[in-house]
């Protein structure tokens, strides 16, 4: 509604955009014990015309939903080229899963900002409020589409179509490497950022995001502390800068219940805390980086994380705090 969903487009390597999705949400997965993997039903592009980091996001929207409803069987994306489109060549991502699945009463609202199609085992609400109304906004934006079909009891497809652009001289590849991706592994502790001593602040309202922060971060030599929204992100950073032990980083997700990135972070520089503090998001435009630092975050890094970049990061001296 604000306007502020900016497509840029480019080339971009839709196999390595699928790797980094999978790779970002297998730890979500792996902990359910669901499959999830690529299969390529036909061969693809090696390189298409699209916004890479918004067809990321709908991609990671559209996974994560299906990880987060399915308790077994397994969570799929079925890949093809459509040459025949009615608007020129496009690429067809079937995003299927075989959770609880969806009456046709819940499907006609399922794109409708903030409706819920059903409720959580712990007796909360469910579904994925606005991430697929903004979801299917953004395949529009990219000159595609976002549908869905569902049976109860079997589960459910969300489609998303996007156009590659010209495909006059652009390879096509029978079997992408990135058919079943892995997150990449750990940097050695001495390899990036030897001896790395930094007591770090994770701020993010996903456990398992948490945990492998930590665990990459702990590799390395960090210690590491967690909060799960912007509340206690906000107060275990002035806690420990009023103990005199304060983080050397704060790493603080945007997108948080309770209290979101962006507030926490005003909310600690209205309070005078003067440590570091870096914006982790998957919002990686331009624009986004420059609000995050406008509101007082003194570095942006998206999501999926660049590990050789934070990790350099820690590992270099703080700036003199303005004055």
């Amino acid at each position: 509604d604000a306007g502020r969903l900016r497509v840029a487009i480019a080339p971009c390597a839709p196999a390595q955009v699928l790797a980094d999705v999978v790779a970002t949400l297998r730890a979500r997965a792996d902990a359910k014990g669901l499959p999830l993997g690529v299969e390529f039903a036909t061969p693809i592009p090696a390189q298409v015309r699209t916004d890479a980091v918004r067809l990321k996001q709908v991609l990671i929207n559209l996974l994560g939903n299906a990880v987060k409803f399915t308790d077994r069987g397994a969570v799929v994306v079925r890949v093809r080229l459509d040459r025949d489109a009615a608007t020129g060549p496009a690429l067809r991502f079937d995003v299927e899963d075989t959770g609880p699945g969806m009456t046709e009463a819940q499907m006609a609202h399922l794109f409708e900002p903030f409706y819920r199609a059903g409720r959580d085992r712990d007796g909360g609400p469910a579904g994925t409020g606005l991430g697929l109304a903004i979801s299917r906004r953004l395949a529009e934006r990219l000159g595609g589409r976002l549908v869905a079909r569902s049976t109860p009891g079997v589960g459910s497809t969300f489609t998303l179509t996007i156009p590659t652009g010209p495909l006059e001289g652009v390879e096509l590849i029978q079997r992408p490497a990135a058919t079943r991706p892995e997150p990449p592994p750990a940097p050695p502790a001495d390899a990036t950022a030897p001896g790395l001593s930094a007591r770090v602040l994770v701020a993010d309202d996903n456990e398992a995001n948490r945990r492998i922060v930590a665990l990459r971060l702990g590799r390395a030599g960090a210690a590491v502390e967690s909060a799960a929204d912007g509340r206690e992100a906000v107060d275990k950073a002035l806690a420990a800068a009023a103990d005199g032990r304060p983080f050397d980083v704060v790493l603080m997700d945007m997108q948080m219940p309770v209290l979101d990135g962006y507030e926490a972070t005003r909310q600690l520089r209205d309070a005078g805390y003067r440590g570091r503090i870096v914006a982790l998001t998957a919002f990686a435009m331009a624009e986004d980086r420059a609000e995050c630092l406008r509101i007082g975050c003194d570095e942006h890094i998206s999501k999926p994380i660049d590990w050789d970049r934070l990790l350099a990061l820690l590992a270099a001296p703080a700036a003199p705090a303005a004055g």
